[in-house]
């Protein structure tokens, strides 16, 4: 648990000619402004060190109106997992179908059906949580299934493997072995979260992006610039299911 000394505190500051706050956020740790829009959120976030003051740092958000303005407009609206929602899983698409009771959730096919559903069972107040609860569920067989996969072709053992709602990171390795991914992989295309599983088991091997990094893993995933490709003009779409 982090000390009170290395807590962050924020606030909301109004920007003149911008059409929503950014959100100030005071870090002991930060060495320079840095301002940033966070995807989940969809808010500007200013993250200000000790030695530069509110006054400074809300000077230096009005000289980025413009980029925070085209930024925010570029944010994707939000959509809650609701019963009729159409959302992407695995390179295809569901549509949430709340039948209720105690069913579990569950795809259903059927040919007389418009493609592949999701059934939800429970209260309707609690759909969202439940389609989310599915879906990391999914995310973690998909991801602990490819882990296996490719540290046996690397010939490398893991820790264990962690299913997060991270923000700045797709997946991260540690020195100890162990892997977390984003369970918002599974929105993607399969190709997408089997190429970020590779990125993260490749680390346990070489824990940098050097030559021989990106040589082993585009031996155990060729192809990977597509991939990597879809993560930077579409990864941001994937934040806005869940809210």
């Amino acid at each position: 648990m982090a000390t009170r000394a290395h807590q962050q505190y924020a606030r909301e500051v109004e920007i003149a000619g911008l059409p929503a706050p950014v959100l100030l956020r005071d870090n002991p740790r930060a060495r320079r402004l840095i301002l940033k829009i966070d995807p989940v959120s969809g808010k500007a976030v200013l993250t200000r060190p000790p030695q530069a003051s509110i006054k400074d740092a809300i000077a230096f958000a009005q000289t980025k109106r413009a980029w925070i303005a085209e930024q925010l407009a570029q944010v994707p609206t939000t959509r809650p997992f609701t019963h009729g929602a159409t959302f992407p899983f695995r390179g295809k698409h569901l549509s949430i179908n709340h039948v209720g009771g105690r069913r579990p959730t569950q795809i259903i096919t059927d040919p007389l059906m418009d493609g592949p559903q999701l059934q939800v069972g429970g209260a309707p107040e609690h759909v969202t949580r439940r389609v989310m609860d599915w879906l990391r569920d999914e995310a973690r067989k998909a991801l602990v299934e490819k882990v296996s996969l490719y540290t046996e072709k690397l010939g490398v053992s893991y820790n264990r493997v962690q299913v997060r709602d991270t923000r700045s990171r797709w997946g991260s390795c540690t020195a100890d072995g162990k892997l977390s991914f984003s369970w918002r992989l599974v929105l993607a295309p399969q190709s997408v979260l089997d190429y970020v599983a590779a990125h993260e088991c490749t680390h346990l091997v070489y824990l940098n992006h050097s030559r021989e990094f990106w040589a082993t893993l585009d031996s155990i995933f060729p192809g990977r610039i597509d991939d990597e490709n879809w993560l930077r003009n579409n990864g941001a779409s994937l934040f806005r299911w869940g809210h």
